[in-house]
């Protein structure tokens, strides 16, 4: 990971909050994507960290623990997602950490995202996280991309944001 990256300083952060953990003893890999578990383990971390609560410990899957948080916490609905391998979506990871969140409050005037439908499913919590400061865009539009495959080092960033509110960005679009 270069120093100099912009999320070098996020996923320092991250790591150091205990929010993640580089994919081996050695590599962070900021641009790799994650998995449906690795998302709902990062979420239900945050949540462990801005609520103070334990993780149990679970017989199952690795990730079992922490999808059996979120469902005890109420930000994972029981058997929302069919496959933990496979890669988390950016809608799916900004809708679990809305529920996270809670309601924070607004530090962006921000009414609509270029590329959600107004409609979809996901498009009020991915505009909270918006106006919170927690999702800042792809480009100076604020561009989404909800059908992507999050990465690393992205979601790094949202983590950060969400455990330290000093660290939410202010932002306007064009």
């Amino acid at each position: 990971m270069a120093l100099d990256a912009w999320y070098a300083s996020s996923v320092k952060d991250a790591y150091e909050y205990g929010i993640m953990q580089g994919n081996s003893n050695i590599t962070f890999n900021p641009e790799g994507t994650l998995t449906v578990a690795e998302g709902i383990t990062i979420a239900a971390r945050i949540h462990q960290t801005i609520n103070g609560t334990a993780i149990p410990e679970t017989d199952g899957e690795w990730y079992a623990k922490y999808v059996s948080y979120a469902v005890n916490n109420g930000f994972l609905a029981e058997n929302y997602f069919d496959n933990y391998d496979r890669e988390i979506k950016r809608f799916e990871i900004a809708e679990l950490l809305s529920d996270v969140c809670g309601d924070l409050p607004a530090i962006n005037d921000i009414d609509t995202i270029p590329d959600i439908n107004p409609g979809a499913s996901y498009a009020k919590k991915v505009l909270k996280l918006y106006k919170w400061g927690i999702l800042t865009g792809n480009d100076a539009y604020g561009t989404f991309a909800p059908n992507s495959n999050l990465l690393r080092c992205e979601i790094s960033a949202m983590a950060v944001r969400i455990a330290d509110s000093t660290k939410r960005v202010q932002k306007s679009f064009e």
